[in-house]
């Protein structure tokens, strides 16, 4: 455990402080591997990583510092990001992930006037979201911190779960920057903590730091979380029927996140730190609120801002041997992760239930030109050694479907489809120029709040049409089992840089 006493950079002593900056990544890895919760070991789902090329299941800052790159547009942010897998289930039961452009990156800071912002450990880590959720209390800013959006050119539905519609682009998000600074109303989305008890680098459970009190964006933090620190948050991107092709078909429970659940209350990320020490309070402490979405008007980040090395970034940790879909469909999902429900009100497929003898066999092993598993311009290679053990299930080993398959071929093909910058889903993403390089992905984000009544959810009614023709609002009812949150949002266009 350390004990450190927190550096404080004093920003704005006189008036609110709002900066922001932001960057797409590629993908990195599609593995199990959780350097924070199973550390040195196969993890118990299936993560969509970026970040630090050195990326392993043991992971620590001083070892992503050997990476040659990372994915970060900001080369000297050699900092691993990941989420849970999103798959896709087919209407015969087999299951393959979706292979994304990648996911942005946003660093944001709101300060009220005389606030300080403190400089975290180096070997700093947290998490977002909680994988054991079952419920949904709009009144809990930790419940208001992920969130999904369905969207397209011309729409945009924001969810508290997996949207109950066909989505053209589907999106677990983050849309702070759509607010001003100081908006009493706020979309929920993926927010990581940003108060900190000023000691630990982690704590188990992730007690070293608290969402602030009732709003993750601008809530005030608990007395026992005093230290403000930069405010992260992720978008990921999906464009299913352009991945999956003629063989898409939407129906409720076709995508399944990778530890099982299809409702999506489980939806949770993970950092950690790879910023040389102080570099990124640097940052905010120097440019000041010139940091408004573009790294590179920042001398501080633009001495190591390189969209090749980013984009040309591979892998050179380890991967698990096991498949996990991107040749052919999975009858099951790797690790021991049966697809559930996370609702507790819903009424079916509650509570999770193991698979019956589950031994985990699945073992990890160094990349090489043989190994294979890694992904490159987003495009993921199955792991070609030692890949037979499957999950590890003693009772039916993660075997592949042909009868229903994406191949290697048409995987790679349609990964231009996924990213939302190419993707015939028609909400075109900009790319713009950023002083010597270029973003590779773009985002849109838009306002709007969660309906709810009394703290219960309410079930978002599909609008009428196709999800690509969506009425002018969404209407809600209650329920006590859907639980689904909906939100009509305009959308706003902004680039990442």
């Amino acid at each position: 455990m350390l004990h450190l006493v927190p550096l404080v950079v004093a920003l704005g002593a006189n008036q609110a402080f709002a900066a922001y900056f932001v960057y797409g990544h590629l993908a990195l890895l599609r593995q199990r591997f959780d350097p924070i919760l199973s550390s040195g070991e196969v993890s118990s789902h299936v993560h969509s990583i970026v970040g630090a090329s050195a990326f392993t299941s043991d992971m620590t800052f001083a070892s992503a510092q050997t990476s040659s790159c990372t994915t970060a547009y900001v080369q000297d942010d050699k900092s691993g990001y990941w989420a849970p897998q999103l798959f896709y289930k087919f209407t015969n039961g087999t299951y393959v992930p979706i292979q994304t452009s990648g996911a942005s990156t946003y660093w944001y800071v709101i300060l009220a006037a005389g606030k300080n912002l403190s400089v975290v450990p180096d070997d700093f880590r947290m998490l977002a979201g909680n994988i054991t959720r079952n419920t949904y209390n709009a009144s809990n800013a930790a419940d208001l911190a992920p969130s999904w959006e369905c969207w397209g050119d011309d729409y945009g539905y924001q969810f508290s779960v997996i949207p109950p519609i066909d989505c053209l682009n589907l999106r677990p998000q983050a849309s702070l920057l759509d607010l001003p600074p100081n908006s009493s109303s706020h979309p929920p989305t993926i927010h990581f903590p940003h108060c900190w008890n000023g000691v630990d680098a982690y704590l188990d459970n992730n007690a070293h730091v608290s969402y602030p009190i009732g709003d993750p964006e601008n809530g005030p933090c608990p007395s026992d979380y005093p230290y403000v620190i930069p405010h992260l948050f992720m978008e990921n991107y999906y464009a299913p029927s352009g991945f999956i092709g003629d063989e898409y078909e939407w129906y409720p429970g076709c995508f399944v996140l990778a530890n099982g659940d299809d409702y999506g209350l489980s939806l949770h990320a993970d950092w950690l730190n790879g910023w040389p020490s102080g570099m990124l309070v640097d940052a905010y402490e120097q440019c000041g609120e010139a940091l408004q979405g573009d790294a590179s008007v920042c001398s501080v980040l633009s001495a190591s801002i390189s969209s090749d090395a980013a984009g040309s970034c591979e892998a050179e940790g380890q991967v698990v041997a096991e498949a996990i879909g991107i040749n052919d469909p999975l009858t099951l999902l790797p690790g021991n992760n049966n697809q559930y429900n996370s609702s507790s009100s819903a009424a079916t497929g509650y509570p999770k239930v193991s698979q019956s003898g589950y031994v985990e066999t699945a073992q990890i092993i160094d990349i090489s030109d043989t190994t294979g598993g890694q992904c490159t311009a987003s495009v993921c290679s199955p792991v070609t050694a030692g890949s037979g053990s499957g999950n590890g299930t003693t009772s039916s080993s993660n075997t592949t479907v042909a009868s229903s398959s994406i191949s290697a071929a048409s995987a790679s093909a349609s990964s231009s489809s996924a990213s939302p910058s190419s993707a015939s889903a028609s909400a075109p993403m900009t790319s713009v120029s950023s002083g010597s390089a270029s973003s590779t992905l773009s985002a849109s984000s838009a306002s709007g709040s969660a309906m709810t009544s009394g703290g219960a959810v309410l079930a978002a009614v599909p609008p009428s049409g196709s999800a690509s023709s969506p009425a002018s609002a969404a209407s809600a009812s209650a329920s006590d089992d859907g639980e689904y949150v909906c939100t009509k949002r305009m959308r706003r266009r902004m680039t990442f840089d």
